[in-house]
């Protein structure tokens, strides 16, 4: 297979990406969500802070942005976007100190020019984007560009080619 413009020579890091209408509307159009199964071994608390201190620095403008952290998933927020815009550091915040379930960020995305939220969840395989994109390639794109952290990179908004099938997966 020949590499296109769009490929990489290398495995995805994404091994299921669901994609939902999730029946939210805003003034900008329905809210479309984007599950995705990491084919990696989870994440943990500080790689979560880490990846959403990434996000800011690269990709995310969230100066009406949000950035939250919740017990569980379904539990209340708790918006510490004012804190993060006192210290301008993810790591600083006191809040962040101790372990939470699941921290999200949102702001309008550099590169899709839309509105982007993020949600990891601690200790799994999963985490979720909600845009108003409805564009399955694009959003696989660009998916796979937030797990590799390259923003700003020649492998931006490519992706890498599918896993390969195991013999139990092959029918």
């Amino acid at each position: 297979m020949s590499e296109t413009k769009y490929e990489i020579d290398d495995i995805t890091f994404i091994e299921v990406l669901n994609h939902t209408k999730n029946g939210a509307v805003t003034k900008d159009g329905a809210i479309h969500q984007y599950d995705v199964l990491l084919a990696t071994a989870g994440y943990d608390w500080e790689y979560m802070k880490s990846w959403a201190e990434y996000m800011i620095n690269n990709e995310l403008d969230i100066s009406y942005g949000s950035l939250c952290v919740a017990p569980i998933a379904g539990r209340k927020d708790i918006e510490l976007i004012d804190k993060y815009h006192s210290t301008n550091n993810i790591m600083e915040i006191p809040e962040l100190k101790n372990e939470w379930g699941v921290l999200s960020l949102g702001g309008i995305s550099k590169r899709l020019k839309q509105p982007i939220r993020i949600f990891w969840y601690n200790q799994t395989q999963i985490f979720q984007v909600f845009t108003i994109i409805d564009d399955d390639d694009l959003m696989r794109r660009y998916i796979e560009t937030v797990i590799r952290r390259s923003f700003g990179t020649p492998d931006e908004m490519k992706l890498a080619k599918p896993l390969p099938k195991s013999p139990d997966n092959c029918k």
